[in-house]
């Protein structure tokens, strides 16, 4: 597996990557807004974001198998060495240890090119698989939400992790 740094050379498979797995990802995150799917409309949105990239306050990765996007992780909200971290896999790689190798190598790459020195994600109550990557990549839990939430039908409340890199 590669893991590279979003580029507008990945734009092509990233929009694939999405739209492919759209289903996949709304049974565990908000659902993005519809022009996200349509191709004009998502080289803008990414276009803005490889700006943001740009200037150090996001970082967006990639992992490719066999030419194809099987994972997104993204450290986000970067500010004085601590950034949050989300990541997304295709469905056709779940539980095949894609999330967590590409957690881990995005865990090793955030501390050496870009100096962030804590990072925190969260997830869902019902969403064992990425508690566990979580946990497998030595994220200890800082806390729970005391709110719960409708997400898809289902109360839930969210988990809240970290991890000194």
């Amino acid at each position: 597996m590669d893991i590279k740094l979003l580029s507008t050379d990945d734009l092509n498979h990233l929009y694939d990557f999405e739209c492919r797995n759209r289903d996949w990802f709304e049974r565990f995150v908000s659902p993005r807004s519809p022009g996200y799917f349509i191709f004009e409309d998502f080289k803008e949105i990414i276009r803005e974001l490889l700006e943001e990239q740009s200037r150090g306050k996001i970082h967006m990765y990639v992992a490719y198998e066999n030419s194809h996007i099987v994972a997104r992780i993204n450290l986000t909200n970067i500010e004085d060495g601590v950034a949050d971290l989300g990541y997304r896999v295709c469905q056709s790689v779940v539980s095949k240890g894609v999330a967590t190798e590409s957690v881990a190598r995005v865990l090793n790459i955030s501390r050496e090119a870009h100096g962030i020195r804590k990072i925190n994600a969260k997830t869902s109550n019902v969403n064992k698989a990425s508690q566990a990557v979580l946990k497998k990549n030595r994220f200890t839990q800082s806390h729970t939400d005391t709110e719960t939430v409708e997400f898809n039908g289902e109360c839930i409340n969210y988990l809240y992790y970290e991890i000194t890199v």
